[in-house]
């Protein structure tokens, strides 16, 4: 599990995000892969459901499975990227402040 934990961190350098943020981020994408998963899941359901309750025909399954993961796979991927962006945004305001309050407290 460090290896993991070690590689993730490694592809979140670029973003220069606190012990904190690092841990907001992972959050976020498993949140996001979560939901993913989920949609999926019942995109494939209801695709099956139509085919057993008469409504589609077979022809039609294969077309909504994979428009289902076409568009899920597609709404990870910008949700991802707007939300590492909120989580960087946040993390870099948090540090800004830290740095102030730091400067603030010195004594002159």
């Amino acid at each position: 599990m460090r290896s993991v934990w070690a590689g993730w961190s490694d592809d979140l350098r670029p973003l220069k995000l606190s012990r904190g943020g690092r841990i907001a981020a992972t959050g976020v994408v498993l949140l996001i892969l979560t939901i993913g998963a989920l949609a999926v899941v019942t995109g494939v359901a209801f695709a099956f459901y139509n085919l057993f309750s008469g409504r589609d025909t077979d022809n039609a399954v294969a077309v909504q499975i994979v428009f289902t993961f076409v568009i899920v796979l597609a709404a990870m991927v910008l949700t991802l990227g707007a939300s590492l962006g909120v989580v960087a945004g946040i993390d870099a305001a948090a540090r800004a402040m830290q740095s102030l309050r730091r400067a603030l407290a010195k004594p002159s």
